[in-house]
């Protein structure tokens, strides 16, 4: 071979070597150009590593803070997202994505500043577009991995801090590569710790490629300790849950556009702390025993259980929760009967009509 040959390739080399160490750094400026400029957020990504090799790249942590009146916590937090081709559906034809969370939190988040109340919930910015925004192709599978959801309150005393964890969480089949003739073809299911000792789980059929998605979703949380609330119930009613456990059941399909379903706490062997001996303001002391007494008269006397059920209805850009009828549940609970402790399996998206 030529000497000037071996000089070309070598050129050549150096330049795609020089392209790949600065790739990265290309990279990380362009993500970090696109997450700067959130309503209401800013976003921020440490590193970027690439593995062209199974055409993916890892984002080494990435937040996303409120901006403005900021609070101690950022609304989103992971430490490492993997963004790559999914190579099952490369084999079938189709050339789309796949993303894992690892370790992602979503903090909820309130508190107080010298304008007033702060709230951190996220509504003002479409994430789902900013996700789609991180990788040049669709997504068909997403994954989350040992996640956390957090309600927190900053302005309160004590302060307000209850949690979902060790949230996993895996959706397929987003952009619909298998199952083509299916109304459902897309699955969501997860599962996780709900407030330090209960369980939670959700399982959902879906069709995303919809402007309006089709849903059938079950959910629930069950066996949560009531104890483990008190920091909320100090907080918001002045009093202490002593025993008990929080259940939570929802079913809800959504199909073209309209909703269907409820919510359905339930609430057993519930003590509230009404009276103590060591020393606590008088109107503490006669709240306590006031929330106290008023759970005691609506729960089901024989079955030690406080439940009621909340219909969701109406269109997805309106969403109607029945108030009275919530009323009347909670009396008839009281006097009647209580709730069987189950998904009632009443909520079908095939049965939507």
């Amino acid at each position: 071979m030529k000497k000037q040959t071996w000089i070309t390739l070598l050129v050549i080399a150096v330049i795609l070597i020089g392209i790949r160490i600065a790739l990265p750094f290309v990279v990380l400026k362009v993500v970090n150009n696109k997450l700067a400029d959130l309503d209401g957020y800013r976003g921020y990504v440490k590193d970027i590593d690439l593995h062209l090799y199974r055409g993916a790249y890892i984002i080494d942590s990435i937040d996303f803070v409120k901006t403005g009146d900021s609070l101690p916590v950022p609304f989103v937090s992971v430490k490492e997202v993997d963004i790559s081709i999914e190579w099952r559906a490369l084999f079938k034809g189709r050339i789309v994505s796949e993303i894992i969370l690892n370790t992602p939190a979503l903090n909820f988040a309130t508190g107080d500043s010298d304008k007033g109340e702060v709230t951190q919930s996220g509504e003002e910015t479409d994430w789902i577009q900013t996700v789609k925004e991180l990788t040049p192709f669709s997504i068909n599978r997403f994954e989350v991995i040992n996640g956390t959801i957090a309600y927190k309150d900053f302005a309160t005393e004590p302060k307000v801090d209850i949690r979902i964890t060790h949230l996993d969480v895996v959706a397929k089949n987003l952009t619909n590569v298998e199952k083509p003739d299916e109304q459902l073809p897309a699955s969501v299911e997860a599962s996780g710790n709900a407030f330090d000792g209960g369980n939670f789980t959700l399982s959902a059929q879906m069709n995303v490629l919809k402007q309006i998605p089709d849903i059938d979703l079950n959910f629930k949380i069950e066996d949560a300790p009531m104890v483990n609330f008190n920091s909320f119930l100090r907080a918001y009613t002045n009093t202490d849950a002593e025993e008990g456990t929080f259940n939570l059941y929802t079913e809800v399909a959504v199909k073209d556009a309209a909703i269907d379903g409820y919510v359905k706490p339930v609430i057993e062997n519930l003590t509230i702390i009404q009276w103590k001996e060591e020393e606590e303001p008088f109107l503490n002391k006669v709240w306590q025993s006031i929330v106290g007494g008023v759970t005691h008269a609506f729960k089901n006397h024989p079955k030690d259980r406080f439940a009621t059920q909340v219909p969701v209805n109406g269109n997805v850009m309106e969403v109607e929760t029945g108030i009275w009828v919530t009323i009347w549940n909670v009396v008839k609970n009281a006097f009647i009967e209580a709730f069987t402790k189950s998904l009632e399996g009443t909520i079908d998206f095939y049965n939507e009509e």
